[in-house]
């Protein structure tokens, strides 16, 4: 095939003789991209906890840098990040006084957080070439193919996020309004019919934040301009009364009786359904009074650590001994939350990454809704995401943080360009 040339774009080999076609090369960057985002879904882990987007990320570190840059949120981040890898190695070497240091789990931890933020990367350039319903429709394809090329068919665990994303992908992309927030409130009760609650809980508050989007505008500017901060009272308010939500439905049987026994035990030890729907913090709160700093990558629990995580379970009335000694505090640590988990790993400086995830993700979700250009797989992604930052465990769920991170700082960023861009001159 010919080569067309033209003179609106430089030549690739920056020799000047020509350009290339143009149209060549946005084909040829949206093939890029899609395969990108596809490989994100997928959650390829080919070498020490590192994914595949790592890898594509290296490769393609000049496509992206350039739109990182463009976000103070997206640095900020990212440099935090790099900075608690430092800080997770020097962490490791202090105690390694009286812990065993695994190599191989000092380089899954930094392997995984490389990964994390080599996709949220990847995201923000994939948003700048494509639309964002697309994204969202191959990233949840190549979750769900993967998935099942693995066997793995457990609608909570393995099926659920990504046909969400697909739907929601597929329906946004023509349909916006009262549409998207059914199809994301069946899909919730599919999930609480499987026993994800806390995916009920989600797709319940995307459910209500769309909707809320559809209220008639107001013309007065002070409610307008009260629209701009009231969304993050919403979703703080709303996020809280969908917790406890889920918690009563735990204690009621809602799905099965075991799940009811344990809802009820833990609440009536706690005297809290906070406390009581995640004993994993009493454990952390235990080994933060041990040792405050952290622990560092690659450090192996010692016999002090699974005592003190064992006392905090103890200390709400939580009998877990297999479970703290098998997974919590077995050949690392496993604290059960994002934030948590970058605490033991990577210090006060893991923390800072946590809280600068989640303030990003709430004041772009906050902007959003205000303005009411927020998406429901977008609003379920963020909420999603704000949920694993407190309770999930980053293993499994550090790529779909991430991803919503990039999901979300993109629009907000092209928001705030729109709007400078058709401000007045300063007088």
């Amino acid at each position: 095939m010919t080569t067309v040339v033209r003179a609106d774009r430089p030549a690739v080999d920056g020799d000047g003789a020509g350009t290339v076609d143009t149209d060549a090369y946005s084909r040829a960057t949206m093939l890029i991209a899609s395969a990108a985002v596809v490989l994100i879904g997928s959650d390829l882990r080919v070498a020490y906890g590192a994914t595949a987007a790592l890898a594509a990320a290296v490769l393609l570190f000049p496509l992206w840098l350039p739109v990182l840059r463009e976000h103070a949120f997206a640095t900020l981040i990212t440099g935090l990040a790099a900075l608690s890898a430092v800080a997770g190695l020097i962490l490791s070497e202090l105690s390694s006084v009286d812990h065993a240091i695994s190599a191989t789990q000092r380089l899954q931890a930094i392997g995984l957080l490389g990964s994390g933020v080599a996709a949220f990367g990847l995201i923000l350039w994939a948003r700048s070439v494509m639309p964002l319903p697309r994204i969202a429709v191959l990233y949840g394809a190549g979750a769900l193919v993967s998935a099942l090329a693995h066997g793995e068919l457990d609608w909570t665990y393995n099926l659920a996020v990504p046909t969400t994303f697909l739907a929601l992908g597929v329906v946004e992309h023509r349909r916006t309004g009262v549409v998207p927030a059914v199809a994301v409130l069946t899909l919730g009760v599919v999930g609480i019919a499987q026993g994800a609650r806390g995916y009920f809980g989600v797709c319940v508050l995307a459910t209500v934040l769309t909707l809320w989007q559809l209220r008639p505008r107001r013309p007065d500017a002070r409610m307008q301009a009260r629209d701009r901060w009231f969304p993050l009272a919403l979703v703080v308010g709303l996020g809280f009364a969908v917790y406890l939500l889920v918690g009563s439905l735990a204690a009621r049987g809602v799905p099965g009786d075991a799940a009811q026994r344990r809802a009820v035990a833990r609440i009536e030890a706690t005297g809290s359904s906070i406390a009581g729907g995640r004993p994993e913090w009493a454990a952390t709160r235990e080994l933060v009074e041990l040792s405050p700093g952290g622990f560092g990558v690659g450090v192996v629990p010692n016999w002090s650590d699974r005592i003190a995580g064992e006392t905090g379970l103890a200390s709400i009335d939580v009998d877990a001994s297999g479970y703290a000694d098998d997974y919590m505090f077995g050949t690392t640590f496993e604290l059960h939350s994002v934030t948590a988990d970058l605490w033991a790993r990577f210090g006060w400086v893991g923390v800072a990454v946590a809280g600068a995830i989640a303030l990003a993700l709430i004041r772009s979700l906050s902007f959003l809704l205000g303005a009411r250009q927020a998406p429901t797989f977008l609003i379920f992604a963020c909420v999603l995401a704000l949920w694993y930052v407190l309770f999930g465990p980053m293993y499994g769920n550090w790529l779909d943080v991430c991803v919503a991170l990039g999901m979300a700082l993109v629009p907000v960023g092209a928001t705030l360009t729109r709007r400078r861009a058709a401000a007045p001159p300063a007088t």
